[in-house]
C-alpha cells in the first residue's frame, strides 16, 4: 500500500502502527499534545478544558434550529469556553507543562491512565470504558494549578510550534498540508512565514503535514490527545531534541488505542455485553 497515493495517512484502529507505515517509515513517535499554563494567569476560578459537558437546555439555547427536536438522552459537549485562551495567547504566553509532571502530581500509574482521564473528560468513551476516578485525579491537579488541558483532535498551537521548529531545523521548508477530509491541500514555504503565521495557516482540521520529499509525516486523529511523527530514528532524534516533544516510540505491538491492554479490552467488552442483556 502506498500511503500517499491512497491517502492513508493514519492507521485504522485495529492496525499496528509500524506495520501501517512499513516501507515508508521505520520509526513512529507518539507525541503528546502539551498541557500548558498562561503567564500571569491569576483568575481565582477558571475552566481548564476547552471541551466541556453542557445540558440539553444549554444546547438548545445556543442552537435555536434544534429547538423543536425531541429531548434526547445523550451527553452533549461544547467547545465554547470563554475561559480557554485563544491561539494567539497560547502562542505568546503559553508555557508547556509535561505529561510526566501531571502524571506524578495526580498520582496516576502511567501515561495510559492520563490519556484515559483526558478521553473521559470529553465524553469520548462508551459508558463501560469511562474512568471518572482518573479524571477526578487529573482535575484535582489542573484546576488547583490552573493548568489548561490540550484540545483534542487538532494540532494545538504549542504542537504547531514544535512542528515548525523541527522542520526549520532540518531544512524541510517546503511542506504539504492536507485536511482531515482530503478536500484541501496547501503548500507552505517556511522560509517565507514566521512560526506565528504557521500557527494561523494551519486550520482546525488540517491533519496531515509532510515536507515535499516525504521524509517526515506528522499526522493526527479526530479524538486524540496525541499525534504521530513518522520518519527514521536519526531524524526523529533531531525532532525530539529541537521540538521538545514528550511521548514514546511505537513498538511492533502499538496500536492507536495504546492506552488499553488487550486484556482490559476483552474484559470490558465482555462486561458491556453482560450489562446489555
Amino acid at each position: 500500500m502506498d500511503i500517499f497515493d491512497e491517502c492513508k495517512f493514519y492507521p485504522n484502529e485495529e492496525d499496528f502502527i509500524l506495520s501501517h507505515y512499513k516501507g515508508f517509515y521505520e520509526s513512529v513517535f507518539v507525541a503528546f499534545l502539551p498541557f500548558f499554563t498562561i503567564k500571569n494567569q491569576n483568575s481565582e476560578k477558571i475552566s481548564i478544558q476547552k471541551s466541556h459537558q453542557i445540558s440539553y437546555e444549554e444546547f438548545i439555547a445556543k442552537n435555536k434550529l434544534f429547538a423543536n427536536i425531541q429531548k434526547f438522552n445523550a451527553e452533549i459537549y461544547s467547545n465554547e469556553n470563554a475561559d480557554y485562551p485563544d491561539d494567539k495567547t497560547i502562542f505568546e504566553q503559553g508555557e508547556i507543562v509535561n505529561w510526566q509532571e501531571i502524571k506524578d502530581k495526580a498520582n496516576l500509574k502511567d501515561f495510559a491512565e492520563l490519556n484515559k482521564a483526558l478521553k473521559t473528560s470529553i465524553g469520548s468513551y462508551r459508558q463501560v470504558f469511562k474512568r471518572p476516578d482518573l479524571l477526578e485525579k487529573l482535575n484535582s491537579v489542573t484546576e488547583r494549578e490552573q493548568i489548561f488541558h490540550p484540545t483534542e483532535g487538532t494540532f494545538t498551537p504549542l504542537a504547531k510550534v514544535q512542528i515548525y521548529n523541527s522542520l526549520k531545523h532540518l531544512g524541510k521548508n517546503e511542506i504539504i498540508v492536507i485536511d482531515e477530509y482530503l478536500e484541501t491541500t496547501k503548500e507552505l514555504n517556511l522560509d517565507s512565514i514566521s512560526v506565528g503565521e504557521f500557527i494561523e495557516k494551519l486550520e482546525l482540521k488540517d491533519y496531515y503535514i509532510y515536507p515535499k520529499d516525504k521524509s517526515i509525516l506528522y499526522t493526527i486523529e479526530w479524538d486524540s490527545f496525541f499525534y504521530l511523527v513518522c520518519s527514521n530514528r536519526v531524524v526523529l532524534a533531531e525532532i525530539l531534541k529541537v521540538g521538545n516533544l514528550e511521548g514514546f516510540f511505537c513498538t511492533d505491538e502499538t496500536k492507536h488505542g495504546w492506552d488499553w491492554t488487550a486484556e482490559e479490552l476483552t474484559s470490558l467488552l465482555e462486561l458491556e455485553k453482560m450489562l446489555e442483556k
